[in-house]
């Protein structure tokens, strides 16, 4: 599986999983909010918000153009601070799984690269 096809599919799971938490359904951000230049849009937006508007299109639009993923990822810390509730596990394992696949060119584990085959 190539470097982008992985990405895709870790980006693909991440929308699932936040799916399945209750954390998609989330309002658009204001025009105003998405010009945050602050991390996360923290001043702005929930990170869902954050998440579904701007990481994911931004990973999409970067592999759809063949374009480097950047070279350091690091979401799991602060997820982790704003989410602390069970049903945000499964969304948080896969956020490490990228944080990982991009700052430290770490494969997801094999129990997470059985989920993307499917």
């Amino acid at each position: 599986m190539s470097t982008s096809s992985i990405m895709l599919r870790l980006i693909h799971l991440l929308e699932q999983r936040m799916r399945q938490a209750n954390l998609w359904h989330c309002s658009t951000p204001s025009h105003d909010a998405m010009q945050s230049t602050e991390p996360f849009a923290v001043d702005t937006m929930h990170l869902e918000q954050w998440l579904k508007f701007i990481f994911i299109p931004r990973m999409r639009a970067l592999i759809d153009g063949q374009h480097p993923l950047p070279e350091r990822c690091v979401i799991t810390p602060h997820a982790e601070q704003m989410w602390a509730r069970p049903q945000s596990d499964a969304v948080i394992e896969v956020l490490m799984a990228i944080d990982a696949f991009i700052s430290e060119n770490r494969m997801p584990s094999a129990k997470l690269l059985k989920t993307l085959e499917h």
